[in-house]
C-alpha cells in the first residue's frame, strides 16, 4: 500500500485519482488506486489498479493490473460524487475489486516465502513501472 501512496501523486498527476485501499474477495486480496480522467463528462469510466494475491490450489499468484468499472448509479450528482468517490467507489461503480482478465495483467509472479524480501523489491519495482505506463 504505501508504494501506491508514495508513487500516485507523481505519477498519475493527469487524471483525478483516489485510494489507496485495500479490498478482500472471496479468493483474493488487493489493494487498489481508482481513478479517471479530468472533466464533468467522464465520471462515466473508472478504473481501478494494483495489485493483486490470488488463491490458487497450491499457491498464491500475485498481478498487477488494471481494470475499468462503468458508472452504475440511478443518477448522477456531481457535488455528493465528489465527496464520496475520495473514500469509495463502491456507491457508483458497485463493488467488483475481482482481479482483472489476462489481458489487463502486466505482471505476473507466484508467492514464494524463502524469496518475501526480493518478492516485495520487485513488486514496487514492477508497481512503479506500472503507474509510469498509466501515465503515459
Amino acid at each position: 500500500m504505501q508504494v501506491l501512496a508514495d508513487n500516485v501523486p507523481q505519477y498519475l498527476q493527469t487524471v483525478l485519482h483516489y485510494g489507496p485501499d485495500s479490498f478482500i474477495g472471496k479468493d483474493y486480496a488487493c489493494v487498489l488506486v481508482w481513478y479517471r480522467r479530468k472533466g464533468y463528462q467522464h465520471y462515466r469510466e473508472l478504473t481501478l489498479s494494483g495489485v493483486w494475491a490470488i488463491e490458487a490450489k497450491e499457491t498464491t499468484d500475485i498481478i498487477i493490473g488494471s481494470k475499468v468499472l462503468l458508472y452504475n448509479a440511478t443518477v448522477y450528482n456531481a457535488e455528493s460524487y465528489h465527496a464520496v468517490i475520495k473514500q469509495t467507489f463502491m456507491p457508483y461503480y458497485g463493488d467488483d475489486t475481482t482481479p482483472p482478465g489476462d489481458k489487463a495483467i502486466v505482471y505476473r509472479t507466484n508467492f514464494d516465502v524463502t524469496r518475501r524480501l526480493a518478492l516485495r523489491r520487485e513488486l514496487a519495482e514492477q508497481l512503479i513501472l506500472h503507474l509510469q505506463n498509466i501515465s503515459g
